[in-house]
């Protein structure tokens, strides 16, 4: 008795220990190595050394960083897109770099805070110039054809587009010129040397002058159109993002059976005139830059009159909720232009200021995402600075999420203890009831194993007509496979009554344990019937087989028990 209280207090002592074994194999104790820390350590040499190589680290990241736009701009200036777009991912990785490290840190609200944010903008800056000055080139490429192909109302049309595109290289440029004594302010404080990037700023108002007399040029060399007979019109002229801009066209003096129409010097869309030569399409404001477009009807080698239109930014409102379920947490919420929901758009979600995973906005400006953090507190953002749109950026509240380990070490010393407890209660009781057990003598042991136990005697078989009563049942309820189970339980308990367990046989083993006994082969036939329906799925039939070779085992046993 002892010894199951002793085996008993070992089996619920190595539950104790895996309920700890998390802590046991990864121990958050302060390193200098792992740069982890926690209330009851600390190594105040150890701490100021790790901060004086941090400090310069991030001084060094954040030079990098400063230094970053001034080759992406050069690029720019030289045509060369292909470059430009190699340094720039060079400078997002040192931004994701600066990034983690200021979080690591915990220093998102000191200047190095402040540095982080305009970064952000400088970032998506530069790589909408990087587009917009792609654009740019192509339609200067586009300009040269046109002139060459003698094609006048192609040739109107860049010129509208080249002013829409320097419209927005001017209001990207401005916008980093805006920045400049913000981020030079923050440079000095950081004894940063801000010269290169002041040689950026200005590269790009020398980009932006080159491009406006660029476009100044062509637009003094505009051809003039001649009227046409084919004719376009667009209703209202101006609109926002969410708006349904109308767009009709005729054409009277011959039937058309296709026009198509050229958005930004683009194929957009092509209908059909009805029978009078009019033909009408609208134009929803979704994913298209703000600024001027120009839009124009063209059938074979007839050209319509050009409209131009213009689309205005709209601000965006971005929501956020976090809903942390153990390592997991999952994000929501919606993108707004004023009242109208913003479909089809990506919302990126920061973790702790980096970019973690990209949601798209459903048709009602709705998102979601889930994702698996590590413990420790986190702070989440959404953002939104998707490009092509006619929105301006936006930003959610920053939420801050607790990731609790597992199985927290407070809970899980307090229930190994609890564990323990209950163990020593009952070995306790079990050591107390074997004492007062009566002592039994010899001849009560002998008269004990002389009178068989109620609980080994072998409970009786139930009689076929039970067992028939019951299959009849079964199969009426649609449950064939349980029915045939229980002619094949109740088969077993007569065929096999010396094997302790022979349900825990297959029936191909315990067919095989007849031999050629009589009732070997209807069995045989009653279990290739049975495996039919049991494990292959078959329908039992209302007179079917298997209660057919059922019979005829259990008439063979009824034989043999009288011979």
């Amino acid at each position: 008795m002892n010894r199951m209280a002793v085996i008993g207090a070992a089996l619920l002592s190595l539950a104790f220990l895996a309920l700890l074994s998390p802590f046991i194999l990864h121990p958050v104790l302060y390193t200098f190595e792992n740069e982890s820390s926690t209330p009851y350590q600390a190594n105040p040499a150890a701490l100021e050394q790790l901060s004086q190589e941090k400090s310069a680290d991030l001084s060094a990241l954040m030079q990098d960083i400063l230094d970053a736009p001034q080759p992406i701009v050069l690029n720019i200036k030289i045509r060369d897109f292909e470059e430009a777009e190699r340094a720039f991912e060079e400078y997002r990785e040192q931004s994701r770099s600066f990034d983690s490290l200021v979080v690591s840190l915990e220093l998102s609200e000191s200047a190095v805070g402040d540095f982080q944010r305009e970064n952000r903008k400088n970032l998506a800056a530069l790589e909408r110039m990087i587009n917009e000055s792609a654009q740019f080139d192509e339609i200067n490429r586009l300009e040269i054809r046109y002139r060459s192909e003698d094609n006048p109302t192609l040739l109107y049309s860049v010129i509208y587009e080249g002013e829409a595109v320097h419209q927005a290289l001017s209001k990207t440029s401005g916008q980093f010129r805006e920045r400049e004594p913000d981020i030079l302010g923050i440079s000095r404080e950081l004894g940063l040397n801000a010269t290169r990037y002041q040689e950026a700023v200005d590269t790009l108002e020398e980009i932006v002058e080159a491009d406006r007399v660029r476009q100044e040029e062509r637009a003094a060399s505009q051809p003039v159109l001649n009227p046409s007979t084919l004719t376009l019109s667009v209703s209202p002229l101006t609109g926002t993002y969410g708006d349904t801009l109308q767009v009709t066209g005729t054409h009277t003096f011959m039937r058309l059976t296709e026009v198509v129409l050229i958005l930004d010097s683009r194929d957009w869309k092509t209908v059909r005139p009805d029978e009078n030569g009019i033909f009408r399409t609208t134009l929803p404001i979704g994913r298209i830059r703000s600024g001027i477009h120009v839009l124009f009807a063209t059938s074979g080698d007839l050209y319509s009159n050009i409209m131009s239109f213009t689309i205005g930014p709209s601000d965006t409102t971005l929501s956020l909720e976090c809903d942390p379920a153990g390592s997991e947490v999952a994000c929501t919420g919606s993108l707004f232009a004023g009242e109208v929901p913003v479909k089809n758009a990506p919302v990126r979600i920061l973790v702790d200021g980096s970019d973690q995973v990209q949601a798209e906005t459903a048709a009602d400006g709705t998102y979601a995402a889930v994702l698996t953090l590590a413990e420790g507190d986190r702070t989440l953002q959404a953002v939104f600075d998707g490009e092509g749109y006619p929105l301006n950026p936006s930003e959610s509240v920053i939420r801050t999420v607790t990731i609790s380990p597992v199985t927290p070490l407070p809970l899980a010393v307090l229930v190994g203890i609890g564990f323990m407890g209950i163990a020593s209660l009952g070995a306790f009781w079990y050591l107390r009831r074997q004492a007062r057990a009566p002592v039994t003598r010899p001849a009560e042991e002998a008269e004990a194993d002389a009178a068989p136990a109620l609980s080994d005697q072998e409970p009786p078989l139930p009689l076929p007509i039970d067992v028939l009563i019951s299959y009849q049942d079964l199969v009426a309820a649609g449950k064939g496979s349980e029915a045939a189970h229980l002619l094949h339980r109740s088969l077993i308990g007569r065929l096999f009554p010396r094997i302790i367990d022979p349900s825990a046989k297959t029936p191909r083993e315990l067919l095989a344990l007849l031999m050629d006994s009589s009732p070997a082969v209807p069995f045989r036939s009653f279990i290739n019937r049975y495996e039919e329906v049991r494990y292959g799925g078959l329908p039992i039939k209302a007179r079917d087989p298997l209660l057919s070779h059922w019979n005829e085992v259990l008439a063979l046993l009824e034989e043999g028990s009288h011979a």
